[in-house]
């Protein structure tokens, strides 16, 4: 367990967060294994389990109304073994909603992240990940 494949992998924590804040969904590929799985089914409306695709694309258009997001990843619990990562972080994450017809408002959603990382010729990759929320705050 080398302090590269921690920071790797941190790293992939950091750009998921920035493909969704950002509207990057071209960044998928290098952060998700090909065959990986995301658990949404603790966001409610819709959230649900299912390829890294399928459920990015669901997230895309449930943000659709969003016009600013910010999230923040902290307090990674990284274990290595071999070729293969658990890792369990929290996210806090404010964004924006501005359905038309409707006053702006702000939805926080806080949680943890817990993933399952494989390393791949390309590098680390996230293999599963489970949302849990455990928060939402609309101020």
């Amino acid at each position: 367990m080398s302090e590269a494949d921690r920071n790797e992998i941190r790293e992939l924590l950091f750009k998921y967060a920035l493909m969704v804040d950002r509207n990057r969904w071209e960044m998928q590929d290098s952060i998700f294994h090909p065959e990986a799985t995301i658990d949404y089914t603790s966001a409610g409306k819709g959230g649900s389990i299912g390829h890294y695709r399928e459920m990015l694309a669901w997230l895309k258009d449930s943000l659709r109304h969003s016009a600013a997001r910010y999230h923040f990843i902290s307090n990674e619990i990284i274990t290595i073994d071999g070729d293969e990562a658990d890792c369990t972080c929290a996210f806090n994450s404010p964004m924006t909603l501005e359905e038309p017809g409707a006053a702006k408002i702000v939805m926080t959603n806080s949680g943890y992240y817990h993933d399952r990382f494989e390393r791949t010729p390309q590098g680390w990759r996230i293999r599963t990940r489970i949302m849990d929320m455990g928060l939402q705050i609309f101020h």
